[in-house]
């Protein structure tokens, strides 16, 4: 009796030592000696063919407090079974989950997450606030009467939009993410997809004929070297308006391969490779209309220009990070950073049209006030870029099953074109279908607008709201 006891002290002391030093107990040499307290039934573990009986790290005064604090999730107390494998009754082998060791048979819980995440599904509602689009060059301007709507060259003139940035303010997205472990937990794979909201700006000014405003689109005349503009209203000679449209939208997706090194209570850390894509979309466009009813009445020529600029920027590369877990009971902080290392291809699209009605005859030219014949037409350009990303996430675990959380995300995109770096006020007028020197067939002068393509870097940030299911 005396030995069976000395026994039995040196087995648990033993296992204490070892959950000490490795965050896990081994298991019990003899499971019929040692009663799990709390658990009804025989005073001791029945062994399954096959398994030897594992056993969750407790305090030495009680290895076995998981089983009562937890529910079981597979697991079968009586069989001294504990659910954490991937296998049908929660007996499979499992991950050892010590640093690079994995798949020897001595698993351990995860007792915060009500058993293993096998697999699992995440939902989140995020508000992004994006970088603003600048715009490169004043694009409407206003002025009192007897102006010609030249900013900054004559008195009381200002820029009604350009030489600034358009702020979308946040935009709201959706990402979901979708993810399975192997039976052993060691080996996964990811997928992650997210769409933003499109976001646009409208902007509209009146210039009637019985008005005292002037409204203009002013460019720079290579010719003249001065600043110069083209009238859109005029009071009292013919009345106008001006308007301008931007947009935005970004989404994206990714698949991962993930590797777990480490699964523990308190602590999980996984790798991640795969392959992302990312797309940003976006616009600007400029258009007048203006009425000349000072000239015919019943039957006024009517002037209408449109200039639009289009941008598709879509980043593909590698994927490369990592993603890290603690947990305090049912609190958690998880931790995601990854790196996207690969090219964005950037793609421009420039079109323009002016339209004349003159009794009754319309007449279209293929050019509007800043897109012209040497900047019109579609224009591409391949880039070497990286895209890194931090999320950082705090929540609660309110099942087995569901968790809910809130956190912060970040990413960044090195190279991409948009829309409003692309304007170029600098006009040759023998190009401007509106100029009284107009010649497509015989121009003089510099090529002018060309095409800049200017490139710029883009970031994302904002507030995500989630919910996750895992089993």
């Amino acid at each position: 009796m005396k030995k069976r006891m000395l026994a039995t002290v040196a087995a648990l002391a033993t296992g204490a030592g070892l959950a000490w030093g490795q965050g896990q107990a081994p298991a019990v040499a003899d499971p019929a000696a040692v009663p799990i307290p709390g658990v009804p039934g025989a005073g001791g573990v029945t062994p399954v063919a096959g398994h030897e009986p594992l056993y969750l790290q407790g305090g030495p005064e009680d290895p076995y407090a998981a089983y009562r604090n937890w529910p079981y999730a597979g697991g079968d107390p009586g069989r001294g079974c504990p659910p954490h494998g991937c296998g049908k009754d929660g007996c499979g082998s499992g991950c050892n989950h010590g640093w690079f060791a994995c798949g020897d048979g001595s698993a351990q819980i995860h007792k915060a997450a009500g058993g293993p995440d096998c697999f699992y599904f995440d939902l989140e509602l995020l508000y992004l606030y994006g970088r603003s689009m600048p715009i490169a060059a004043p694009l409407i301007s206003s002025g009192p009467i007897g102006s010609t709507g030249r900013p900054g060259i004559e008195d009381g003139v200002k820029v009604l939009f350009g030489d600034r940035n358009v702020d979308f303010g946040p935009q709201a997205a959706m990402r979901g993410t979708i993810g399975i472990w192997d039976k052993n937990r060691c080996w996964g794979m990811e997928a992650v997809g997210f769409l933003t909201e499109q976001r646009a700006e409208v902007n509209r000014w009146e210039g009637p004929i019985t008005g005292r405003t002037v409204l203009a689109r002013p460019n720079f005349n290579v010719l003249t070297g001065v600043q110069d503009s083209i009238l859109v209203a005029s009071p009292p000679n013919f009345g106008g308006s001006a308007g301008t449209y931007t947009n935005t939208r970004a989404g994206g997706a990714e698949f991962n391969f993930l590797r777990s090194w480490a699964y523990y209570d308190k602590f999980k850390f996984n790798t991640l490779a795969g392959f992302r894509w990312f797309s940003l979309n976006e616009q600007l466009r400029v258009d007048s209309h203006s009425v000349l009813t000072d000239q015919n009445p019943a039957d006024p020529p009517v002037t209408d220009i449109t200039d639009l600029f289009t941008t598709r920027n879509n980043f593909y590369g590698l994927n490369f990070g990592f993603q890290s877990e603690w947990r305090w009971n049912r609190v958690f902080v998880d931790q995601t950073f990854k790196v996207g290392v690969g090219f964005t291809h950037e793609k421009l699209e420039t079109s323009g049209q002016t339209r004349f009605v003159n009794a009754g005859i319309e007449t279209l030219v293929p050019f509007g006030a800043s897109v012209l014949e040497p900047n019109s037409g579609s224009f591409s350009h391949k880039q070497f870029s990286f895209l890194p990303e931090y999320n950082l996430k705090l929540g609660y675990q309110w099942t087995q099953r569901l968790s809910t959380y809130i956190g912060y995300d970040v990413f960044y995109l090195s190279k991409v074109v948009r829309p409003g770096d692309q304007v170029n006020p600098n006009i040759n007028p023998t190009l401007l279908p509106v100029s009284q020197v107009f010649n497509p067939q015989f121009p003089f002068g510099p090529a002018q607008p060309s095409m800049p393509f200017d490139k710029s870097d883009f970031w994302m940030q904002g507030f995500q709201f989630g919910m996750s299911l895992r089993y």
